[in-house]
């Protein structure tokens, strides 16, 4: 059984994964190389830079921004919600370009596992901006 569409979304599988491994790692290596740059300005400039933000600037993970409760909370649900939504598009295009023509119950699981990562993305923003309202409410008062 020679199925060149199953093919193609194996060889686009692992393409995909390589570019987010390589999108990492170039990310982390340039938020690096920012960090050293911004490190040799401020001392090239010779103005007094403290001890203390010196060492905050070379000490690892240092980069790392404290987000706040809200704020993890909508990361990890856009995250759920991307774990769904991918696949549920994979499924529905691996349904769709069948040799054999178009699956229907593959279609609607691969629409159900897609909409459903949509729903979860909708919830997330929903409590996220409630969230945000209560935390405004808060600091006024």
């Amino acid at each position: 059984m020679n199925s060149v569409p199953l093919e193609l979304t194996g060889l686009g599988f692992w393409l995909a994964l390589a570019l987010v491994v390589i999108s990492v790692v170039w990310a982390r290596v340039k938020k690096q190389q920012m960090k050293h740059e911004l490190t040799l300005k401020l001392l090239e400039k010779d103005q007094g830079v403290d001890t203390e933000l010196l060492a905050k600037l070379m000490a690892p993970g240092s980069s790392r921004i404290q987000k706040s409760l809200v704020e993890q909370r909508r990361d990890d649900g856009f995250m759920g919600g991307l774990m769904f939504i991918v696949p549920g598009f994979i499924i529905v295009y691996v349904a769709l370009v069948r040799q054999s023509g178009p699956s229907w119950p593959l279609l609607g699981f691969g629409a159900f596992v897609f909409l459903f990562g949509i729903w979860i993305w909708y919830g997330t923003m929903k409590e996220y901006n409630s969230r945000k309202e209560v935390e405004k409410d808060l600091t006024r008062n």
